[in-house]
């Protein structure tokens, strides 16, 4: 599943209260898959890379991008938080472009590759130590103030 993430709310009586939003000026949203683990055992050092998006120009050998890497318990649910964007009130503008960004890089520029605003197809890959790595297409857009993402099945 992927899902793109609002800034964490909480449902409750009455309407539903968004909990320790703004903390910043300018909150990010962000788009994730969501991992189960349906073994009975622990996976330790699962990784989630950025292979491909269709249409990005990758002559500087940006992909595949190395964004996260995660643990999940036996039935465990997580989110893995693979892309974000920033969403300002007026009279500033939104971000015009989407960030891809994992761990602390040593390099130059980080470990940060940025999209033009849009609609982008993206193959993300799924590596689980002692299982077949699971490769999802996804497109990602930005819909007014809005970070939206869906399953591609093609």
């Amino acid at each position: 599943m992927v899902s793109a993430l609002p800034p964490k709310a909480e449902i409750g009586p009455g309407r539903p209260r968004v909990i320790g939003y703004p903390k910043e000026a300018f909150p990010r949203q962000s788009a994730a898959v969501v991992m189960k683990n349906l073994s009975y055992r622990q996976r330790s050092n699962c990784v989630l890379h950025v292979l491909r998006i269709a249409g990005f120009d990758d002559q500087h050998h940006a992909l595949p991008r190395f964004i996260s890497e995660f643990s999940l318990l036996p039935g465990d649910t997580q989110q893995i938080k693979f892309l974000s964007w920033t969403v300002r009130s007026s009279p500033h503008r939104n971000d015009p472009t989407f960030m891809l960004s994992g761990p602390i890089g040593w390099g130059w520029g980080g470990n940060v590759v940025t999209l033009p605003c849009g609609s982008h197809d993206i193959d993300i890959r799924i590596g689980v130590p002692e299982a077949d790595a699971i490769v999802i297409r996804c497109r990602v857009w930005a819909d007014d103030n809005n970070l939206r993402a869906a399953l591609r099945e093609d």
